[in-house]
């Protein structure tokens, strides 16, 4: 029996693959988990046009994430963090620590780019002021951008 896979399926196969499976396995599995769905041609063009309309998402997806990182690398980017009051040039802990929600938030006040929280690398925690290296995984690439933390006695 031949089948389309509507979903990654482990040690069979990908999604949008055509498989030949057990007609039991097909039937009483995969079809009713929605896994899979039978192969005829009316399904087999469907799917071959939605898998053909992903790819050019992607790649639209593969450019818009090359201007992004374009655009963030090497910026530096600037955020506020209430700590206490120092002297000058010195380092001094922040009341409270910053997290990549902080400094998505700020990438898009400054840069106007809308990126998610999972996509920032920190290398260490933003509970100091003064500057900070960050990565933002972009697509394939990881772009590398500065942070400057600058402390608010409020």
């Amino acid at each position: 029996m031949k089948v389309i896979l509507l979903k990654d399926v482990p040690r069979l196969g990908r999604r949008g693959e055509v498989k030949e499976v057990a007609p039991g396995f097909g039937r009483s599995v995969l079809i009713p988990a929605g896994q899979a769905t039978l192969a005829t041609p009316a399904a087999l063009k469907q799917v071959k046009e939605r898998l053909a309309g992903e790819a050019g998402s992607a790649q639209m997806e593969e450019a818009l994430a090359e201007q992004a990182s374009e655009t963030l690398a090497g910026a530096t980017i600037t955020l506020r963090g209430r700590a206490p009051k120092s002297e000058a040039g010195k380092e001094t802990h922040l009341f409270a620590a910053l997290h990549a929600e902080d400094v998505v938030a700020a990438i898009k006040r400054e840069k106007n780019l809308i990126l998610k929280p999972e996509a920032i690398i920190l290398t260490g925690s933003l509970k100091t002021t003064g500057f900070h290296q960050a990565k933002a995984r972009l697509g394939k690439r990881a772009v590398d951008f500065t942070i400057l933390i600058i402390g608010e006695d409020k």
